[in-house]
């Protein structure tokens, strides 16, 4: 006969056994999925960062400002669905916090472009040939982590840079003439659907900058009295479009001579000594949805010479050519073109 203790004794051990075999297995699946859920939650966000061009897309989620941040639903990077690993410069300078004015923190990133209930750590960086790289996140840890690495593109803008002596005019018999320098941006030639998307102008997305160099250069300098900038204007199919040209629009454009930031009303003065005039204007572009409207970017002067009518006076225009296109293969244009990136998306 079995003793009393020998059957209490056995019976703890067989529930100790049991619940032995119940947690072993438990412990084993908990590694095996930590594991592969790191992997997979790298691959799924570099997927997004890399083939997604991101939610909302018209008007673009990078387009919004820091207090409408909450409507942005996915932070792809792809310049669109149809080019997917060719990314905007625009989108990755938001992403990764280089514009000024709006921040990304750690649970934007979280919530926006690594999902998933689990407050993950990352570290997502992007090198892009001949640039400082970008990170965001937080440094690699010892421990295992998932790890997802992509070969992409990063699509640069296109620009114009035209030269003043190009655009020189003269008269004889004048003391100051009142001219004009205008580019002209023809959205119908610009949405060109043979061009692939990544080597496209896109007007919504993309900012446009034109340089005039050698403004000073150009000029018959013993001739001149006084160059004076008037001002800077938008015309739209013939009319000049009524906009607060006296404030900084520093979400429309960008206008520089030498260097110095100016408004587009401003007058300035003694411009025979000035050389560089650089402008951007920046996504979405005035009208930009109406792809058969012409927009016209006018910059207007003030040329005064010397009184005296056996002198040729100089001074530049655009006037007898129209104004000066915007678009593709023109000599003075820099067509967008790629540049060979890396991107990286560490997960644990």
């Amino acid at each position: 006969m079995l003793s009393v203790d020998f059957l209490v004794g056995f019976s703890i051990f067989i529930v100790a056994f049991i619940l032995v075999l119940n947690m072993i297995p438990g412990f084993l699946i908990n590694l095996q999925s930590t594991s592969i859920d790191y992997d997979a939650v790298a691959y799924r966000t570099s997927v997004i960062l890399a083939e997604d061009p991101g939610w909302p897309f018209d008007p673009a989620w990078e387009q919004k400002r820091e207090s409408r941040k909450n409507e942005i639903e996915r932070l792809g990077l792809s310049i669109s669905s149809e080019t997917p690993n060719i990314l905007s410069r625009e989108k990755i300078e938001k992403f990764f916090n280089q514009k000024e004015g709006f921040e990304f923190t750690p649970d934007d990133y979280r919530q926006k472009a690594i999902f998933g209930e689990i407050p993950y750590s990352y570290n997502i960086s992007l090198r892009v040939d001949g640039e400082n790289a970008y990170f965001t996140g937080q440094p690699l840890p010892e421990v295992k982590y998932g790890y997802m690495k992509r070969l992409v593109k990063i699509k640069d803008y296109s620009r114009a840079d035209v030269s003043s002596g190009n655009y020189n005019q003269s008269h004889n018999n004048i003391t100051s003439i009142d001219t004009t320098f205008v580019f002209n941006l023809s959205y119908s030639e610009i949405y060109d659907r043979e061009i692939s998307p990544a080597y496209r102008i896109q007007p919504k997305y993309d900012p446009i900058t034109f340089t005039i160099n050698d403004f000073s250069e150009s000029l018959n300098q013993s001739d001149i009295t006084n160059v004076i900038f008037k001002n800077a204007y938008f015309v739209k199919d013939g009319v000049i479009v009524n906009r607060p040209y006296n404030i900084f629009e520093n979400n429309t454009y960008l206008f520089y001579i030498d260097g110095v930031q100016h408004k587009m009303a401003d007058t300035i003065p003694d411009m025979e000594d000035k050389s560089t005039i650089s402008y951007t204007l920046r996504p979405p572009l005035l009208f930009s949805s109406e792809v058969n409207s012409e927009l016209k970017i006018v910059f207007a002067f003030k040329f005064n010479f010397v009184d005296d009518d056996s002198v040729q006076h100089y001074y530049i225009s655009t006037e007898d050519s129209g104004g000066i296109p915007y678009g593709y293969g023109y000599p003075y244009m820099t067509d967008p073109n790629l540049k060979n990136g890396v991107l990286e998306v560490c997960i644990w």
